[in-house]
């Protein structure tokens, strides 16, 4: 990439950030602090045999709930008390904690969604009754929304996208990298955590909006239409350097088989109007 490329790059990251559009649905956020999900097995060896998690009052997500119960997270190099346990019993033991939380622990936990464990962190957790090892248990969640479907489908938002999302704090920013999770059961919420929190000094009764234009994961640039034949003239955009949202509606108008250079790069705004249209790019 030459100097000048990485300026139209830069260019259009900053246009499209300044022209980015809120969608119309004010999400209420949650700072959901560090905890622990455990399963049937693990509440008894923590809290006694026949033990059962306690309800203390409901959470946000419907059937969920703060329970009673706390443990106490261990490491080689840390410890942190009163860890809130929330119920009901999972199939698998999950803690999650901020990136602080990690650091103070000594542990390298991964940026996930709950209940992906890939490359979870080792700790022990410690209640009234016993301590319990729990290998491959602890992530750094990754900040989602929870949305019912039909708050999707008025601001078309899908189940797994990945979207930019504004904070309302007192200190507003910009999150990217946000997960949407569409679920009947869902009660409408964005989760995020106490570093994130933090950094926009969030107040209470906060609310997001998420945006569109800015930085956005494509699944793939054909994954909502149909695959054009082969036989479909292609178009030729080989002299292009850089692909943004309005070369993309202009190419995508002249047809949906796209060629472009092996060294051209296709903004993120681009790429979403590419994979709506249904094109397919061909890099000569």
């Amino acid at each position: 990439m030459d100097q000048q490329q990485l300026c139209e790059m830069i260019t259009q990251a900053v246009i499209q950030r300044l022209h980015a559009e809120e969608l119309p649905l004010d999400i209420p956020v949650e700072v959901s602090a560090r905890h622990v999900h455990l399963t049937a097995a693990a509440v008894e060896a923590l809290f006694g045999p026949g033990a059962h998690l306690t309800p203390k009052r409901p959470l946000s997500q419907p059937g969920q709930f703060l329970s009673e119960e706390r443990v106490r997270i261990v490491t080689p190099k840390g410890e942190i008390a009163g860890v809130a346990v929330l119920g009901p019993e999972r199939p698998a033991v999950q803690v999650e904690l901020s990136a602080t939380d990690a650091r103070a622990l000594g542990v390298q936990a991964p940026v996930r969604l709950s209940g992906d464990l890939r490359g979870a962190a080792d700790v022990y957790l410690v209640g009234p009754a016993g301590m319990l090892a729990a290998p491959g248990s602890a992530i750094v969640a990754r900040p989602h929304i929870h949305i019912l479907p039909a708050d999707a489908e008025r601001i078309h938002v899908q189940d797994g996208q990945t979207v930019s999302v504004s904070l309302k704090g007192e200190r507003p920013l910009t999150l990217d990298g946000v997960a949407v999770r569409v679920s009947s059961k869902a009660g409408l919420a964005m989760h995020i955590d106490w570093d994130e929190a933090n950094a926009c000094m969030l107040t209470r009764h906060s609310t997001a909006r998420i945006r569109i234009g800015t930085a956005a994961a494509p699944q793939s640039l054909a994954a909502d239409a149909a695959v054009p034949s082969a036989a479909d003239p292609a178009v030729c955009a080989a002299g292009e350097h850089l692909i943004t949202e309005a070369k993309a509606r202009a190419l995508a108008a002249r047809g949906l088989r796209i060629q472009i250079g092996s060294g051209t790069l296709i903004t993120p705004a681009a790429q979403d109007v590419l994979r709506h249209a249904g094109a397919v790019i061909i890099r000569v």
